[in-house]
């Protein structure tokens, strides 16, 4: 497995895509987990679609950032993200734990670029304390 990096925001974002055809399938990760705990799932999956993952900030080898780190931030940097990509088509969004919370925010902000989600052990929008 070999990752490439891209430049968000003037910072570098560790990134990792698979596979070549089929709609692409993005995964977000959960709090402080690496992609490549995900690996045996992306090859699969990169048998018939193409599949995204990058590093949040901070982790991997991303570049830390100074600004708030929230879901917001998340959500912006996957767009920029699938700009860079020259990805305009919808995706299938895929988000464990915290990274599902991210998906839901995505969702919300930009309904027109998805086409599918699937949370797995996610965190909840509506969660009540």
């Amino acid at each position: 497995m070999i990752s490439e990096f891209v430049t968000i925001n003037g910072k570098k974002v560790e990134l990792l895509i698979l596979g070549e055809k089929g709609i692409p399938i993005v995964i977000l990760t959960g709090m402080g987990c690496s992609f490549y705990e995900w690996y045996e799932v992306t090859k699969s999956l990169a048998k018939s679609n193409r599949v995204i993952m990058f590093h949040r900030t901070g982790l991997g080898l991303s570049q830390l950032r100074q600004e708030v780190r929230n879901t917001n931030a998340v959500v912006e940097e996957l767009n920029q993200l699938l700009q860079v990509l020259k990805n305009y088509e919808p995706i299938i969004l895929v988000g464990h734990s915290y990274g599902g919370l991210c998906v839901q925010h995505y969702v919300r902000v930009f309904p027109e670029k998805v086409g599918g989600i699937v949370l797995i052990d996610s965190t909840s929008v509506d969660l009540k304390n």
